[in-house]
């Protein structure tokens, strides 16, 4: 039994008389999706992409138009895909209605290429109630979030994805195989914020976040940063400009997506003024050079997969990141504060005084070399701006 057979059965919704190639399409497509909502990584949205998670849209590109279906559609769209997008709103209950709507508008018209346009608007209606009955089962099928529970990183593929690579519990490192410390860290911070937020729950609660407590801190952080965001229509604008040019980034245009990126870096209240700008060096570095460059600033280099895929997926990292930012100032006493002054001032001690490089002091330290570039780049840009000030 195949994967697509376990969701759903093509053969029940599409006719006898559904050309071959459509057929085929239409079934590896739903094989695709099949396979994007048991690993949970299709989004749940209507929108394109959603936190780098693959859209059903994307997916259903593979679905080609024929010059037949584009003038039964009057489209000028090459795949379903993108006809969903444009001419339906991304919306596959409008897309229904706006195919049933063709078929009355040319039903009555003569000829034999008019009854052409007609039959395959009702294989397409076919396919359409298809992919509607498969992703009313996908909304059925519990979602891990984007996040990690306890900071802005993309979580692993392990206890539900609630973790990163430095909260997961018994996080194995080259010293210590069942280290706990991470876990511990970020359970005691997130501690401390909830009771800095006065977030509504028990002590035990408080002391032993779990994740419904976290949502529950990072939904009021949300709200302190939508406070202070002055520049609303911008980031708009930037979010929009992204989304519409997605495909730019897979080309020699994707510098263009990338400044557009470090404008909404610019809009978030703290990040703006603690990470550098994020402008893509246009002559000197390559498309992966920079999306690694920004990772090692984010400390955060699991997500590389699904930002090459999807590069808006780092709107959302920036935004949780400017978050968690928000959550650092109200416990700056913590020990987590502490241990990473401390460990910013030993990178900076190591790379000017010693000049050693970043591999060699990610060794002396047990972090990896991404960690202390990171590190060692928000020092910087932290003294920096401190001589700018004086």
């Amino acid at each position: 039994m195949n994967t697509s057979e376990q969701i759903i059965d093509v053969d029940n919704y599409l006719s006898s008389t559904t050309p071959r190639r459509l057929y085929v399409q239409v079934k590896r497509v739903v094989d695709k999706i099949s396979i994007l909502m048991k690993s949970s990584s299709l989004a749940r949205s209507k929108q394109e992409i959603v936190f780098g998670r693959h859209s059903p849209f994307l997916v259903m590109r593979q679905i080609e138009l024929s010059a037949l279906a584009r003038r039964a559609l009057d489209t000028k769209a090459l795949n379903y895909g993108d006809w969903l997008k444009h001419d339906a709103n991304a919306d596959l209950e409008n897309a229904f209605e706006v195919i049933r709507s063709l078929v009355r508008k040319k039903f009555n018209l003569t000829g034999e290429r008019r009854q052409e346009e007609v039959t395959f608007l009702q294989e397409l209606s076919e396919v359409t109630e298809c992919f509607i009955t498969l992703l009313q089962k996908q909304n059925r099928i519990k979602r891990p979030p984007p996040h990690c529970s306890f900071c802005w990183r993309h979580p692993l593929d392990n206890e539900g994805r609630l973790y990163c690579f430095e909260h997961v519990s018994g996080r194995a490192n080259a010293r210590n195989r069942g280290d706990n410390a991470g876990h511990m860290a970020g359970r005691r911070f997130m501690s401390r914020v909830a009771k800095a937020l006065g977030i509504e729950a028990s002590e035990l609660e408080i002391a032993n976040p779990s994740r419904s407590t976290c949502n529950k801190v990072w939904a009021e952080l949300k709200a302190r940063q939508d406070a202070a965001i002055t520049e609303w229509t911008r980031r708009t604008e930037v979010i929009q400009t992204v989304t519409d040019n997605l495909d730019r980034f897979g080309t020699k245009h994707w510098s263009y997506l990338a400044t557009q990126i470090d404008k909404y870096r610019s809009c978030l209240p703290k990040v703006k003024d603690h990470l550098p700008s994020i402008a893509p060096l246009v002559h000197t570095e390559s498309r992966e050079d920079w999306v690694k460059r920004v990772l090692m600033l984010l400390d955060n280099k699991d997500a590389y997969d699904d930002i090459i895929l999807n590069p808006d997926h780092l709107f959302g990292l920036l935004a949780r990141y400017d978050m968690h930012l928000y959550a650092t100032e109200l416990v700056p006493h913590s020990p987590e504060n502490k241990r990473n002054y401390s460990l910013h001032s030993k990178v900076c001690e190591l790379r000017e005084k010693e000049e050693l490089t970043f591999e060699q002091i990610g060794h002396q330290l047990d972090r990896s070399r991404q960690r202390a570039h990171a590190i060692y780049a928000q020092r910087k840009h932290k003294n920096t701006k401190k001589r700018k000030t004086s």
